[in-house]
């Protein structure tokens, strides 16, 4: 089984972070991505919010950067959050 593959496409975190704009994200490799659910999961249990949400906070702003302050903004990047 190719266990990279198979959590991946089980994480709901892993699903709404590929919507990041530019989609540098998918574009990383396993490990990257996985820190970056890693973070997501210790945010998560330090506040209310669920995982998924929390992933979907950090979307949001990255989306409210790019507006602001351009797509090729580092704030633009789900990795700032």
């Amino acid at each position: 089984m190719d266990w990279p593959r198979f959590v991946e496409a089980m994480s709901a975190v892993e699903q709404i972070l590929r919507t990041d704009l530019g989609g540098v994200y998918g574009k990383m490799d396993f490990t990257t991505r996985d820190s970056y659910r890693h973070v997501i999961e210790k945010v998560a249990k330090s506040s209310p919010q669920s995982e998924e949400e929390a992933a979907r906070i950090a979307i949001r702003l990255v989306q409210e950067a790019a507006v602001k302050n351009g797509s090729e903004d580092r704030t633009a990047h789900v990795g700032f959050y």
